[in-house]
């Protein structure tokens, strides 16, 4: 069994670590709260793992003579709270076994590290993130190279679609203004103009209106190279 006044003694066993100076108990890591009672219980039995203590064993270790208690329940209450901390289970135990009417002995693997160094100091060392190698003087002269060329090659894509686009909208803008020209207002008249037809040999456009005051729709003549409109004699019922 290893002296506890040598020095930190930390006991490893599944997935936890447990400083007998300090009373930590670490689990990946992580820490975990782990009170004076079940601290005592589990610390006695990891020094003897595999060896059977009695419940009055158990109570000498945490109480003394002319300490006056609730022993039975407090004791339940220590062992409950150990096994919750170690995710441990009376049933099926990995660490704490129960042997009935007798009582309890510790049946997990044990490994003893006489280091300086905390299980704390220990779990962040192994989650230290490894060192990268600086990249050689050749692979950083390429890796510029490509940055550089990845630079040009994005700005003159830019520059591309700015101008397609700038070109594009020169053409709209010409289309319509172009369009634009070609409309020539042949009708002003007052009244509902509708039903525009242009003669076969594109001097003359026919429409119906009722601009007449008929009380429906006459058909009127339009010359296309100008004057005035000339109504046709038959009305068109409405």
């Amino acid at each position: 069994m290893p002296d506890p006044s040598s020095g930190p003694q930390v006991v490893r066993f599944g997935d936890y670590a447990l400083d007998l100076r300090s009373g930590e108990l670490l689990h990946n890591g992580s820490r975990l709260l782990l009170g004076e009672q079940p601290f005592r219980i589990l610390a006695l039995m990891v020094r003897q793992p595999g060896t059977l203590f009695t419940r009055d064993d158990l109570r000498r270790e945490l109480w003394s003579e002319d300490t006056f208690v609730d022993f039975e329940h407090s004791l339940n209450a220590a062992v409950k709270r150990l096994r919750e901390a170690l995710g441990d289970s009376a049933v099926a135990p990995r660490f704490i076994e129960t042997l009935p009417r007798r009582g309890y002995r510790f049946i997990g693997d044990v490994d003893w590290e006489h280091s300086a160094s905390s299980p704390r100091e220990t779990a962040t060392a192994g989650l230290a993130s490894p060192s990268i190698p600086e990249p050689s003087a050749g692979a950083k002269t390429r890796r510029d190279r490509l940055s550089i060329w990845w630079i040009v090659s994005a700005s003159a894509a830019a520059l591309l679609i700015v101008a397609g686009v700038l070109a594009l909208a020169r053409f709209s803008s010409s289309l319509r203004v172009d369009g634009a020209s070609d409309l020539i207002r042949l009708t002003s008249t007052s009244g509902l103009n509708t039903d525009p037809a242009l003669s076969p040999d594109g001097e003359l456009l026919a429409y119906a209106s009722d601009r007449g005051g008929t009380g429906g729709f006459d058909i009127w003549v339009q010359p296309i190279g100008g004057g005035d409109p000339l109504r046709a004699p038959v009305p068109i019922p409405c």
